[in-house]
This record gives structure tokens, sequence and C-alpha cells, in this order.
């Protein structure tokens, strides 16, 4: 970029354009202020907009399985207004449309698990915010290291007396599936072969 705006230019039409390298920057930079900063920075609601637990405010299912900021948001087909967001997990022109296709199963069926983790109340998941990659203690606060931990170490007593950490049901299934997915290459071929 440095190099593109300091070197000396001549004055041509180049298909049409003749803007210069500055003016073009300065044009760029407004709208890329415009188009992430203001919605970003100021106006953060527009990337969680829950308008399907507008329909029944007290209906907790509904939030769980259609909320962007403590739900899932999978089964709700407008989650958000924020173009950012709503495109980040599809990028036409950088994948291909089958790769789309599997990633938007895969989430489908890993919040289908996850669900199934929440509503069986695996380890106390469903006392939890459904998708949270926070560590909570017993009483639904957030779990605070510094309460078992002396000089760097444990101290059994401590966590005995404090809590255990619980995890939500998103976090579960996410530690879950790294250990699946970071195990797998490491087993030799002849046991998968069996």
């Amino acid at each position: 970029m440095n190099r593109a705006l300091t070197r000396p230019e001549a004055k041509v039409n180049i298909y049409g354009w003749t803007i210069s390298r500055y003016r073009f920057f300065y044009i760029s930079c407004l709208a890329m202020i415009v188009y992430y900063w203001l919605p970003g920075y100021l106006f953060t609601a527009l990337a969680t907009f829950n308008w399907m637990t507008w329909i029944a405010p007290e209906n907790f299912t509904l939030a769980i399985l259609t909320g962007s900021s403590m739900g899932l948001g999978l089964f709700n087909p407008i989650t958000t207004f924020d173009w950012n967001v709503a495109t980040s997990s599809y990028a036409a022109l950088a994948q291909p449309f089958f790769a789309t296709c599997t990633m938007w199963i895969s989430a489908i069926f890993g919040g289908c698990i996850i669900l199934a983790i929440f509503y069986t109340n695996m380890n106390y998941t469903a006392y939890l915010p459904i998708n949270s990659s926070s560590a909570f203690a017993n009483d639904g606060t957030i779990y605070d290291v510094k309460k078992v931990v002396r000089n760097n170490k444990l101290v059994e007593e401590l966590y005995q007396n404090y809590s255990m950490p619980y995890y939500s049901a998103g976090y579960i299934l996410t530690v879950g599936a790294n250990f699946v997915f970071y195990v797998y290459p490491l087993i030799p071929c002849s046991v998968l072969v069996k």
C-alpha cells in the first residue's frame, strides 16, 4: 500500500477510471468505516437481533433454539442484520458450495447434539447458558479459579469447599469434538481397518 500511494502516477484513463490513488484510498477508508465500524462499534444490536423471541418473550425453549445471544441461533432464519455476521459462514467466492453445505449440515447436527446434552441435563448443563465458553461454579456464577489455587497449585481443601467447574452444553460438545479431531490422526491405520 505504501508503494502504491508513494509512487508517482500519471494521469491516465484506465478502464474509464480517472481517480487518483489517494482519492480512491480515502473513499475506500470512509466506506470501510461506514460499513464496519459504525455497525460494529456504535450499533452492536444489529449483530444480535432476536426477532423470534419477540413473538413469545417468556418462552424459554424458543429463546434456546433461536436466540443469538444466549441461545443456539441455528434455527432462526434471520439471526442478524449485520452483514459481516450474516455472511461469516458463507464466502461464495472463497469456498465451493458443497463446503458451505457441509458446514451448515454440521452446524445443525452439532446443534441437535447440544440440545440433547442440554435437555438431558448431562453434567448439570440445563442450569447454565446453553452456549458459553465460561466455567461456572455450583451456584451458576462464573468460576473463580483464585478461590482454589494458591502459589500456582490446586489446593484440594479449597476446591472441595468451593465447587467443581461446570461447563455449558456447547462447550462440552466443542471440547469432546476437539479430542476426537486431534486424536483420530494419531490412531494407526491398522486399527481403523479392523
